[in-house]
């Protein structure tokens, strides 16, 4: 089927933005089946490969509704970073709708309240999934049909949905056993910018909500792509607790989210997961989109893998799976007449 690709931004007045000068702005894009004469053209940004889709073209109008995915972009990233998957899977039938973590995407400036508050990001999925359940194109074409998939950061996410519920002393007694210290790449020195952020009573409020339960009743599955080491925040009680069934999928050669801490670990706490390792050499880049030639000469770290690694087929490995994980236990047939 042709993929339709569309964007836009909406604001949660739930919730302030970090700065405090408007409500939270969440940025979304979203992938659908588009009509059979929708034109794609082969998309790409300066550093990455985004695919052939049809821009704001109309949704296919050979079903009402379609099974939908939560899609939720790693740490500093995008979604449009995990267009690759997004496309593939709107293609098979899918909607798929990604919104971008403020504070902790790409496409606006980073805030460190973003990269500290993790829990705030299940909420964005949430809320863009109600907004355009009820207004827009996409009003009435959202199934029951739930699932999440998460890259990274974006796996903690995706858990998250599912009931995992946050303690940052769990995380803290965590990182003091292994001896790990420091933040995340865009904001190294994180723990020591955190009595300050501590003073501001926008991240206070979001501190104190760390440990409420972001459950989504309507997400039925979860798809980790390489969970990255915020999951060792989740109590181990709601970990136990959650019954839906998850697919994990790493890479044996990821220094940012290694497997046996991480993807390893988790499926030990849960009892319908399953853990598929993508083999020796496969880092924690593979997963993002495919890199031009601009991209592998000014962000190799992003764009570049490890001799011998094919960023394409991998990307086909993951889909194939990704897709097995929707289908099961799906009362929807994604597929067209």
């Amino acid at each position: 089927m042709k993929v339709g690709l569309k964007t836009g931004l909406l604001f949660d007045s739930s919730r302030k933005s970090w700065a405090g000068d408007g409500p939270r702005p969440v940025r979304w894009t979203a992938w659908y089946p588009a009509s059979d004469d929708a034109i794609e053209t082969d998309e790409k940004t300066d550093e990455s490969v985004i695919g052939k889709v049809a821009r704001d073209a109309v949704v296919n109008g050979q079903r009402s509704v379609y099974p939908t995915v939560l899609l939720s972009h790693g740490t500093g990233g995008t979604a449009i970073s995990l267009s690759w998957l997004a496309t593939r899977l709107a293609a098979e039938g899918y909607i798929v709708i990604g919104p971008e973590h403020h504070g902790n995407a790409l496409t606006e400036p980073f805030h460190p309240a973003g990269f500290a508050a993790w829990w705030e990001r299940a909420r964005d999925l949430t809320f863009t999934l109600d907004a355009l359940s009820t207004e827009g194109f996409l009003s009435g074409r959202i199934g029951e049909d739930l699932s999440v998939v998460g890259f990274s950061l974006g796996g903690y996410t995706a858990a998250c949905l599912l009931g995992a519920v946050t303690d940052f002393e769990v995380f803290k007694a965590w990182v003091h056993s292994v001896g790990a210290r420091g933040g995340p790449p865009q904001f190294p020195d994180l723990p020591d910018l955190m009595p300050v952020l501590m003073m501001d009573p926008i991240f206070f409020e979001a501190w104190a909500r760390q440990s409420q339960s972001y459950k989504d009743e309507r997400v039925r599955r979860a798809v980790l792509l390489a969970p990255a080491p915020p999951i060792r925040a989740f109590t181990p009680e709601s970990l136990a607790g959650i019954t839906n069934p998850v697919t994990i999928i790493v890479g044996g050669d990821d220094r940012e989210a290694p497997a046996e801490v991480c993807a390893d670990w988790l499926d030990a706490q849960i009892a319908r997961s399953q853990v598929h390792n993508l083999g020796p050499g496969v880092g924690h880049a593979t997963f993002l989109c495919l890199g031009t030639e601009n991209g592998r000469t000014e962000s190799p770290e992003l764009c570049v893998d490890n001799l011998g690694v094919d960023r394409a087929f991998i990307h086909q490995r993951i889909v194939a799976l990704t897709l097995s994980a929707l289908e099961s236990g799906s009362d929807i047939s994604r597929h067209f007449d």
